[in-house]
């Protein structure tokens, strides 16, 4: 299975927001509280970020949304294909399963 490690913050059944990379580029995957649900969305938004250092990266997960080049699409948390411990790695088969905006 080819694989691509992730750097998360947060962690609610799954992370709130993760990075991976895949074919050169930098992934964030993000999602907020959502004060109408009282609960986390159900769906990643999907953003190319530029090639952050791993130093940016944790300086501030809080404005790393602002960071990103372009939004690309969204995907159900449940489609992203996690290690067993939801915090390690992804399957790159993730990639495929984003709904392109």
């Amino acid at each position: 299975m080819p694989e691509t490690k992730i750097i998360y913050s947060g962690f609610y059944d799954f992370p709130l927001a993760f990075i991976a990379t895949y074919e050169n580029a930098q992934y964030l995957f993000w999602r907020l509280f959502d004060d109408e649900l009282d609960d986390f969305p159900s769906e990643y938004d999907v953003y190319i970020l530029p090639d952050l250092s791993k130093e940016e990266i944790e300086q501030s997960w809080e404005y790393l949304s602002e960071k990103a080049k372009t939004c690309v699409g969204k995907i159900p948390v449940r489609q992203v294909a996690f290690d067993p411990t939801r915090r390690r790695f992804i399957d790159t088969v993730t990639f495929d399963r984003i709904v392109r905006e």
